[in-house]
């Protein structure tokens, strides 16, 4: 009837709770027809419905549900109980006594020794309901738990006394010291007030004098002293260099060094008249090498960088500039020389100074293209043949660049061949690019060419040197590497034909 009436989600105790309810405002026994279909009931019918009504309405239900709660809180309390970690008691023996601590263990060891008891007896029920007795040990726990805490904040006050006391005492030493600090100078606190006051009398007759003309007075003296002492110090070092550069004097050249203005800067005059209107470019070329060299030379430098330093010269003042090179990286040995250039005059004299000065080992030739160093220059015969050898000897194509290169190489055997064994080591230009190619013909000096040698070494070096309106990129990739292999062969056969002629 239960589940007729109510819904099978609902709860039977709200159900109890609302039958008994009901039953209170309209007892079941005095209704003659079923209360759910109204149909009149017989006498079995009223005793069942009777029956259901004494069964809902009685408290038993509620009974049960009480002793279930109760046995919940049981069950709990036995499961903690089983579940409780017994701790080293031991530690706890400087503040409780021996006896209480064994007292307690026994006791929480016999509570939990009465629940894993396989049968629950009388001896199992005693010795559970002992753990009542846990209140005893609880409150005397919770007693000296409050004595410690009055304890602690009794010294908590009185450490903060002693610490107001200490700071207040702190407070009494600092004045003290500072006190004690005075007085330890106080003898000559009065000797400085004393100078101080008799310093007052002399300090009114310095208040009218006028220190900013004598300041300005020591300091035109300061600028005229370093005037003189850097006309006194550099000049016999530029004359040096003007010396050695140009074989001339500062004084014979008409060149002198004249302050500038009221911040001695010193500048060079010819006359009245500054050395750039009046020197020619070659001359301002000398002046400003002249310049950079003596400064290098009073004060060294790491590196020394020159970039193509001899335009506008002409043979003697290059000469002159080789031997100056030299001289300054001989003496010089820490420091680094650079030198580019496009002149090929200045390098073939610079490199022969180095070399006949015995610096050759320190003297590196450096190819470069684009800012980048493309390879080292070699100019020996054994050397361009080693490099030659590695384009020609495999037989193998190679690039239109590569076909370049090995141009260049061969040009350059050719010049080594003239210069060492025609010419005896004397250098020469034969063509740069502004020029024809030059006639061989010409250069029969030590050892003569035959005119047959001289047509085809002009002839070579044709073939190797593309003119300016030539596509290097066409003009190379048209020649084989047995024409390159042909052309080497020839210049090493009138090689050997020149040497044979040597006396």
């Amino acid at each position: 009837m239960a589940g007729a009436v109510f819904s099978k989600s609902l709860d039977f105790s709200i159900q109890q709770k609302l039958i008994a309810t009901a039953a209170e405002l309209q007892p079941l026994a005095h209704v003659d027809n079923c209360p759910l279909c109204r149909q009149k009931l017989d006498d079995g019918a009223k005793a069942l419905f009777n029956s259901f009504q004494n069964h809902l309405v009685s408290s038993l239900q509620f009974e049960l549900s009480e002793l279930q709660a109760k046995q919940k809180i049981e069950y709990a309390k036995k499961k903690r109980i089983e579940d409780f970690v017994e701790v080293h008691y031991s530690s706890y023996s400087g503040v409780l006594s021996a006896d209480f601590l064994r007292g307690i263990y026994d006791l929480i060891s016999l509570v939990k020794k009465s629940l894993q008891a396989p049968i629950i007896d009388h001896s199992s029920l005693s010795g559970y309901s002992r753990y009542a007795d846990l209140n005893v040990y609880l409150q005397a726990v919770d007693l000296e738990y409050n004595n410690a805490d009055s304890a602690l904040s009794l010294a908590a006050k009185g450490l903060q006394v002693v610490n107001e006391e200490i700071a207040r005492l702190s407070t009494e030493i600092s004045s003290l010291s500072i006190s004690e600090a005075a007085f330890s100078v106080r003898s000559r606190v009065e000797v400085i007030c004393k100078e101080a006051l008799a310093f007052v009398s002399v300090s009114n007759g310095f208040e009218d004098y006028n220190f900013a003309s004598r300041l300005s007075a020591l300091t035109a003296k300061k600028k005229e002293a370093h005037a003189a002492l850097v006309l006194s110090s550099f000049i016999p070092f530029l004359d040096g260099e003007y010396r050695r550069l140009c074989g001339a004097s500062l004084e014979q050249v008409g060149v002198r060094l004249a302050n500038q203005g009221a911040d001695a800067i010193v500048l060079p005059k010819i006359g009245d008249e500054l050395i750039h209107r009046v020197l020619s470019e070659g001359e301002l070329k000398v002046h400003a090498l002249a310049l950079f060299m003596c400064e290098a030379s009073v004060a060294p430098h790491q590196v020394l960088v020159l970039d193509d330093p001899v335009t506008s010269f002409d043979y003697n003042y290059i000469s002159n500039f080789c031997e100056r090179l030299r001289d300054y990286a001989r003496d010089n040995v820490l420091s680094q020389l650079i030198v580019l250039t496009h002149n090929w005059d200045f390098f073939a004299n610079l490199q022969n100074v180095m070399n006949g000065s015995g610096l050759s080992n320190a003297f590196s030739v450096q190819v470069l293209e684009d800012c980048a160093t493309v390879s080292e220059h070699v100019d020996k015969w054994e050397e361009l043949c080693q490099q030659i050898d590695q384009y020609i000897s495999p037989q193998v194509e190679i690039s239109a660049d590569e076909k370049s290169r090995l141009s260049a190489l061969l040009r350059r055997l050719v010049e080594r061949l003239t210069n060492a064994y025609v010419f005896n080591e004397q250098r020469h230009q034969y063509k740069i690019r502004t020029l024809q190619v030059s006639n061989f013909k010409d250069f029969m000096r030590i050892v003569p060419l035959l005119s047959s040698e001289a047509d085809r070494l002009k002839d070579l070096y044709a073939n190797l040197s593309p003119l300016e309106h030539d596509d290097v990129r066409n003009y190379y990739s048209t020649k084989s590497i047995y024409q390159f292999g042909a052309w080497y062969e020839e210049i090493k056969s009138i090689k050997s034909s020149v040497e044979s002629r040597r006396g």
